[in-house]
């Protein structure tokens, strides 16, 4: 982010962001389907034994299960990636095309990121079906090494001038590296979902399609709560205004990507105590990491705003790029809600249902409706205020609904 605000210019920083509110568009195509792959596969893997090496043992119907949702997947998302890389370059033509033409050469960078976007789609089931093995601690140290060498590989570029090619670097060193990790490192474990299963198969109709109807239209509704905000500015402020709401955006969502890690690492956790009925552990575990989510959630925002107040003590160059403390407060307090208010979903989605579906287009509208006039009337204060407050004004719902649901599904259980 330094790097950006020393070698790109302001319009030049907008389209970036412009390009990852873009590429965020996989949810309509990707529907959530990794959290339901990630759930199923944590209930049959409570039955088997999975070596460090890959091989599979264990219950062999368990197996049979995993290895029929494996191929369930894989099938979903090739078609996903080809028919989202279509989508990507005659949507994202025509967006940029039509929005606030000027000088910055953005055709063939964004061809590119749409290539490696595509196939980093394609590749997501394999990360779903390790995760939710409960391997999350060795896939998260290879991402923690893979984006030490994507960042490297996109500062030198930035460095040398090439600007949003940087952005395209560090997507197609991911895509890379993931592919290598995944195939060195997992052959054994991938090379099981070759087999036919024989002896029990996840039925989509019975199963799988009751919660992914109702998580997918959650994940649509969660990119115009999300990620909708930057190309909405865009379109409406500009480059140079959307780049500064996506650079504080950038901040706040690091930190709750940070403050979010205590819960995201217990996912498979939670499925494996749900059905094997230890409630006690599952509550015990579930309120230690919200805690330590929330807590982080807001020591981390307090740091950010202490620190980008001391750069407009000292005039560094960044004050001038991001959107001011305002702003972050706005964003960050949003944030803060929004990682209480996920704690409850992770927990109830790992009974393998989908409640939040209503409270998430309740959400996405509010989103869409606010953020819009709000943006014209106010700029990116107005836009800010609209993403959070919708986020606010269905806490409290979201919190009924959780208190109601999990007494329900554990005296179903």
């Amino acid at each position: 982010m330094f790097c950006m605000v020393r070698f790109m210019s302001q319009e030049v920083q907008g389209y970036a962001y412009a390009f990852s509110g873009l590429l965020s568009l996989n949810t309509f195509l990707e529907l959530g389907f990794t959290q339901n792959i990630l759930q199923f596969t944590s209930h049959e893997a409570s039955k088997l034994l999975i070596t460090e090496t890959g091989i599979i043992t264990g219950d062999i119907t368990a197996k049979s299960r995993l290895i029929s949702l494996g191929r369930l997947s894989f099938k979903y998302y090739a078609i996903a990636s080809i028919l989202f890389l279509l989508g990507l370059i005659v949507g994202g033509g025509w967006f940029f095309s039509t929005s606030h033409p000027g000088n910055v050469k953005w055709m063939c960078p964004w061809a590119l990121a749409s290539i490696s976007a595509s196939i980093s789609l394609c590749i997501t089931p394999c990360w779903a079906l390790l995760e939710g093995c409960n391997f999350i601690s060795r896939v998260e140290k290879f991402r923690f090494v893979s984006s030490l060498i994507s960042f490297l590989g996109s500062t030198i570029a930035l460095v040398l001038g090439m600007e949003l090619y940087a952005m395209v670097i560090s997507a197609i060193l991911t895509v890379v590296c993931s592919i290598w990790y995944l195939l060195s490192k997992w052959k054994n474990f991938y090379s099981a979902f070759l087999q036919i299963p024989t002896h029990g198969t996840i039925s989509w109709k019975k199963e799988i399609w009751p919660f992914q109807w109702r998580i997918g239209i959650s994940w649509i509704s969660g990119y115009f709560i999300f990620f909708s905000i930057i190309p909405i500015v865009f379109r409406i402020n500009g480059p140079v205004e959307a780049g500064k709401l996506g650079f504080t955006l950038q901040i706040v969502r690091t930190v709750s990507s940070i403050a979010s890690t205590w819960l995201i690492t217990k996912l498979p956790l939670f499925g494996m105590l749900v059905a094997k009925k230890e409630w006690l552990t599952l509550e015990q575990v579930w309120k230690k990491a919200t805690l330590t989510s929330v807590l982080v959630a807001v020591m981390g925002s307090l740091m950010m705003i202490a620190a980008l107040n001391m750069g407009e003590l000292f005039y560094h160059p960044l004050s001038k790029r991001y959107a001011g403390t305002l702003i972050v407060l706005i964003l960050s307090a949003g944030m803060v809600c929004q990682c209480f208010t996920a704690a409850g979903a992770y927990m109830i989605r790992a009974f393998k249902v989908e409640p939040y579906m209503k409270i998430s287009i309740y959400t996405a509208i509010l989103s869409v409706v606010l953020i819009p006039p709000l943006a014209k009337w106010m700029g990116i204060l107005g836009a800010s205020i609209g993403y959070s407050g919708a986020i606010f004004i269905v806490a409290w719902p979201s919190y009924n609904l959780f208190r109601t649901k999990y007494s329900q599904f554990k005296n179903e259980k």
